[in-house]
């Protein structure tokens, strides 16, 4: 089943939703980075999008979510399918999600890896 839950326009609201959601999907053809994903992931919520732009810096295939082949609907519907066939599977897929986030894109961990390029080209 699927919901439109309309629009929200405080972060906790969001956080709710996304942790209330079984699957994030993003169908987005050209993402920089998605942060949207990242949102989801950082609430131990799946998320299945295109494998594209800088969407595989955030989701491992299979580990912390589903990389669909890009602009191929059907593994997209796959992946969807694979995420909530499984609950084992999607209690794993949930729990690294939200560890990936935890471990690479927390406010903490981004400002480090700033400082670090920083360093690295001598500013």
């Amino acid at each position: 089943k699927v919901r439109d839950m309309g629009c929200f326009d405080n972060d906790i609201s969001l956080a709710r939703l996304y942790s209330a959601a079984d699957v994030f999907v993003l169908l987005s053809i050209n993402e920089s980075l998605g942060y949207t994903v990242m949102e989801a992931m950082a609430c131990g919520t799946p998320c299945v999008a295109f494998n594209q732009g800088g969407v595989p810096d955030l989701i491992d295939h299979q580990q912390n979510g589903y990389l669909a082949t890009p602009f191929l609907p059907t593994d997209f519907a796959q992946g969807i399918a694979w995420v909530l066939e499984n609950e084992a599977r999607w209690n794993m897929l949930s729990c690294n999600a939200r560890e990936r986030i935890e471990c690479f894109f927390t406010l903490e961990k981004v400002v480090e890896q700033h400082i670090a390029l920083y360093h690295e080209i001598g500013l």
